[in-house]
This record gives structure tokens, sequence and C-alpha cells, in this order.
């Protein structure tokens, strides 16, 4: 049975690693998390997925149980739904680079398609919850260990990891120094009929009839949620809900008569076994009326539970976004989805604050197992432009010069050097990853990380 401390008496070791990120990057010699011995690291790595999960396994522990056999399935998994143990082991480095508003959670499959402001698929980053002012760095260190990881699960050498890591790597340079030349509007988005034709066959497959979306999730005749085992509705609640969305529909970025007319609550859902990061904490699918009287008009929002970013207080001389918590994940989606997040904003039930966003109708991730290693390499290079154009439109007040951001970021280090030792950097940390995984997989097989009904928790 899991120890851990009561929820609400702890910060998670926020003011320890905030003063240790502050000390290293001012010189101090100090003892980071990855010079730990074996011993060390296998606690540290048990810790720190307490520290992330601690409020979810004290309120609700039977719903963390379906992540936590997740994160015993892969190396690859286990790194997708461990951020906080990533950007510890980075607390304090890269002080000296341009720091921007990241996306802060990079991985293979934190891009794909979702909706932009005309309800047509686009694609790009898909994920913002963790967005926060820190070095550029580290949104290309994350992904450059993710892409290692993921060939490493395809069965790829070493050699074969490091030039799809090199691809990324090189789609994120060139894709700067075209902005930087102004080739290309960093207003641009990847649409049908402008974007790579790997891309453009993804948006093509990914224009899905509206109607069919909602048939799947929603009886049409009564305008009501279908239960399912990822479903549950709970009807009985309309009117709790529709007080929130009223609250929400002030802060929300949408033009009313574009998608929805009143923003009528129609129905409510539980959504259950949620994506990796996020298995166990708590989500809501909200029906709305559409913007006419028939039932395939309506949309689906998503309300996802406030949670802090994993990079707070582990930047060197941190920044905080202007305004709070919740407005930094619906900032940081109208800088960076070039308009794919009209229904980005928050909203708040019984003290409670959510996120909200649509939920996107299409299924647009790539998946890079599918991929020839030809393929591969031009699918991360693409990822690389992405994550490029993210960071071009990410200039952040008060931290940059007369020069763009593109600009600030290519001049500060030597490229050629710079992505070589990425390369390196990717390699070593995946292996850690993978002994980091390793410790975790022994601690869950001893039930460490296992409750009574864990047998019947199962993931996506």
């Amino acid at each position: 049975m899991l120890q851990h401390r009561v929820a609400g008496s702890s910060d998670g070791r926020f003011d320890a690693f905030r003063n240790f990120a502050r000390a290293r990057a001012e010189g101090q010699i100090l003892l980071p998390p990855t010079a730990l011995g074996p011993e060390e690291r296998r606690l540290h790595v048990r810790q720190t997925i307490i520290d992330d999960h601690d409020v979810r396994i004290a309120y609700r522990p039977e719903e963390s149980a379906p992540k936590f056999k997740l994160l015993a399935q892969s190396p690859y998994q286990f790194f997708r739904g461990t951020a906080l143990l990533c950007f510890r082991d980075l607390a304090g480095t890269d002080a000296s680079l341009p720091k921007i508003i990241t996306v802060g959670d990079v991985h293979p499959e934190s891009f794909g398609v979702l909706p932009n402001e005309e309800g047509q698929p686009s694609f790009g980053i898909i994920d913002f919850d963790e967005a926060y002012v820190a070095p550029f760095s580290w949104d290309l260190r994350r992904g450059a260990v993710g892409f290692n990881l993921a060939a490493r699960e395809n069965g790829d050498s070493k050699k074969r990891r490091a030039r799809l890591v090199a691809s990324f790597l090189e789609g994120y340079r060139k894709a700067l120094k075209s902005f930087d030349r102004q080739e290309r509007d960093k207003a641009q988005r990847f649409v049908v009929g402008n974007s790579p034709a790997m891309i453009d066959h993804k948006l093509e497959a990914c224009a899905l009839d509206h109607k069919v979306f909602l048939m799947e999730l929603i009886d049409l005749e009564k305008r009501a949620f279908r239960p399912s085992d990822e479903i549950a509705p709970i009807s009985d609640q309309v009117d709790v809900f529709q007080a929130a969305i009223d609250g929400y529909r002030k802060n929300c970025h949408i033009d009313a008569s574009g998608r929805v007319r009143d923003f009528r609550v129609r129905d409510v859902a539980i959504k259950k076994r949620s994506g990796v990061t996020t298995q166990g904490q708590e989500r809501f699918y909200v029906l709305l009326e559409g913007i006419s009287e028939e039932s395939k008009d309506d949309v689906v929002l998503e309300m996802k539970l406030r949670r802090d970013s994993v990079l707070r207080g582990l930047i060197p001389r941190d920044q905080q976004f202007a305004g709070d918590e919740l407005e930094r994940v619906v900032n940081a989606a109208q800088i960076h989805q070039l308009g794919g997040a009209p229904f980005h904003g928050y909203a708040s039930i019984k003290e409670h604050d959510f996120l909200v966003r649509e939920k996107s109708p299409y299924r647009g991730r790539i998946d890079l197992a599918k991929l020839d290693r030809r393929s591969a390499r031009e699918y991360a290079q693409i990822c690389g432009d992405c994550l490029a154009q993210v960071h071009a439109r990410s200039d952040v007040e008060g931290d940059v010069s007369t020069r763009t951001t593109e600009r600030q970021i290519l001049t500060c280090v030597d490229w050629d050097t710079f992505s070589g030792d990425l390369v390196r950097f990717a390699e070593a940390a995946a292996d850690r990853v993978v002994r980091d995984a390793d410790h975790f997989r022994a601690d869950y097989d001893d039930g460490i990380f296992k409750w009574k009904n864990d047998e019947k928790a199962k993931p996506e």
C-alpha cells in the first residue's frame, strides 16, 4: 500500500526545487538528481511520482491506478507520463539561453490535428497544459528524448535514433531561419492544401463529418451522451454546469455567433480513462447547443481540472505568466495555435477550477511506429518545424531585445555544436529513462503503486 502525505500538507517540494534551481543557475556546486547513485535515484523517481500525483492519490487513488499501470508498460509510456521527473533533471540548466513561452511537454504525440476557428482541421501542437516561460532549449531537449525513446520502442539502432533526433532538430533550425529571413509568415498554418504531403493526407483523412463524430458520443434524437466504458452521463448536473459555462463564456475567445448560439448546456458526462499524463485527473464532457436547431451542429467541450505546470519553480530566474494559472494555458494556446483554440477558456465549479476547450472531432495523431524510417525522419522534421513556429511567436515582454525571438535563438549558440550536443543528450537521457522505468516497474510489481481494486482498472 502506497504511503503518502495527506493532501495539503506538502507543496510537492516546490520551495526546495526552486531554491535548487536558483542556486544551480548561480554556479553553486550542487548534486543534481541526474548525479544520484542507483539507490538514491530509485527513491527519487518514486518520490517525484508521488509528488506529481499527491492530490489524486489522496482523494481518488483508484482513479490513478490506470495511469500507473500504463506507466509500467514501456519506457516511452513512462516518459510521456512523468514530465515532472524530466524537468527536475533540467532544474536550473540553460540559464543563459533565451526564455520564451515554451510548450512544456514536447514528444512525438504532442503534435496532431485540432479544429481551427472555422472548425476545420489544422496540424500543430495539441497540448499546452504545461506551457511556461522557460529556456527554449527545454522544449528541444524533451522532444529529442521523446523521439529517441519512440525509435527505441520501434527497435531502431543507436545510429538510426540519432538520425531521427537530428531530423527533428534540423526541421526546427530550418524553420527558424526561414522565419528570420521573412520567407515564411509566422501566422501560416498547416491546413489542407498548405502542408507537407504527409500532413496534407492526414488532414484530408480527418475531414470527418461532424455528425458522424457526434453520433459516436451522443444520442442525437435525445441530445444526450451515450453511456459507455469511457462516458458516464450526469444529466442531473446540467444546471450546475450551465452556471459554470455562463461564467466561462465571459473569458472565452470565440464569437458566440460563430459555432454556438446561446451556450446552452444540453447534457453533461464524466470522461473516464483520459490520456497518459491526465489519467486520474477529473474531466467532463459538456454538450452545447449548436448554431442551428439541429443536433448535428452541437459542440462538445472538455473540462479538465486545473493543475500547475510541472515547470513551476524549476526555471532559472523564474518568470511568471501575466495573470493566474488558469490564464497560463489559455494565453499559451492563443499565442501558439494560430487561431486554432477558439473555445479555450476556464470555468469554476464549487471552488474547483477547470480548463475548457473543444473536444476535437479529429483522430489526428500520426503513429510513428507505422512509418518507415525515411517517413519517420520526415515526420520528425515537420514536428521540429511546428515547434519552431510556436517558439517564433512566443516573444516574452521584458526578456527580449529589439531582435526577433528567432534571431535571438539562432545567434545564441553555434548550431552545429548545439545540435550535436542535443543528439548525445537525448541518447544519455533516454538511457536514464529506461533505468528509471525499470525502478518504477519494480516498485509497481511490488505493489507500491497499486490499490485493492487495481485489477478492475484498465489503461486506454
